[in-house]
């Protein structure tokens, strides 16, 4: 074979490669041996290009990204870290003991008590309190149209009821609307942003005994449809439904998985662990049909806890 027909087929193959996403660029990585600067242009393409594809959550995200480019001199490592990434979590340090990160994926979170501030958030002559509630959110998130999907457990020390909440941020540049749902109460709330009043509806029955594990899926539907689904223990998984995407604004443009903490009402401490960021459900769950959620709302105060 001439050389030049096979710089040729060089040239269309890094055409063709140049669509593929991560997934498949190490698929072919597999069973074809390309020359390692073409795949490394690849890869960068192709980090890029997911990268552009999904929204980024605060400054603390945009500045991890940048310090692992600058550090990692492989494309591969940059892709595996950014796999990693729609798990990862960032949290002001000030917020320990009272939410403390054990891994990138997981942190604790204990009752908020006044009288330890002396003690224990003591900074620069000021008294750093934590705020009510405290949000943690994941790093990465969904476009609208895309689907997406979040897998996070609670394990508690004891009875939490409606002061850890986890739900999904619908926002734009300027407005934001907060869909969550208190998994130990089996209370949903949707709260817009300038509004002082919130919508409340029991869509699971409350948690009666305390489970050694609580685990929460959160589904975006391509649609803008939001569901959640509980499972307590391993049982079976518990629906709470979906909410049609006709029942929010048209304004929203991306959506972040968040977990609340009422940390002055809260009375018991929890550990906290996303365990999957991705656009598909497990097999075991996408075979489980979905249904619109059928309950009745009511108006409350924000005061939740």
């Amino acid at each position: 074979m001439s050389k030049s027909i096979v710089l040729d087929l060089r040239e269309r193959l890094l055409d063709i490669a140049s669509f593929l996403d991560m997934k498949d660029l190490a698929c072919l990585n597999q069973v074809s041996l390309l020359n390692p600067l073409m795949m490394r242009h690849l890869w960068e393409g192709a980090v890029l290009a997911a990268l552009k594809k999904h929204p980024v959550r605060g400054p603390c995200t945009k500045s991890f990204i940048e310090r692992v480019k600058d550090q990692h001199s492989l494309p591969k490592q940059h892709a595996r870290v950014l796999t990693a990434l729609r798990r990862t979590i960032f949290m002001p340090k000030a917020w320990e003991p009272w939410i403390t990160k054990t891994s990138f994926c997981s942190y604790k979170v204990l009752p908020y008590r006044d009288s330890c501030l002396d003690d224990k958030l003591h900074q620069k002559s000021e008294i750093a309190q934590l705020p009510y509630p405290a949000a943690v959110p994941l790093s990465i998130g969904a476009h609208r149209g895309q689907s997406f999907v979040v897998s996070i457990t609670v394990t508690p020390e004891g009875q939490v009821d409606d002061n850890i909440c986890i739900g999904v941020a619908c926002t734009n540049d300027v407005n934001g609307m907060l869909v969550q749902i208190a998994p130990f109460s089996g209370h949903c709330f949707i709260t817009c942003s300038g509004q002082d009043l919130v919508m409340r509806a029991l869509v699971l029955e409350p948690v009666k005994n305390v489970p050694s594990s609580l685990d929460i899926w959160i589904q975006v539907f391509e649609s803008g449809a939001v569901r959640f689904v509980r499972q307590i223990d391993g049982h079976d998984p518990e629906d709470a439904g979906f909410m049609s995407s006709e029942v929010f604004p048209r304004w929203i443009e991306a959506y972040f998985a968040c977990v609340y903490h009422w940390g002055r009402t809260l009375t018991a401490a929890a550990t906290v662990s996303v365990n999957q960021a991705s656009n598909r459900l497990p097999a075991w769950l996408a075979d489980m049909p979905a249904v619109e959620m059928d309950v009745g709302w009511e108006f409350i105060y924000p005061q939740m806890g």
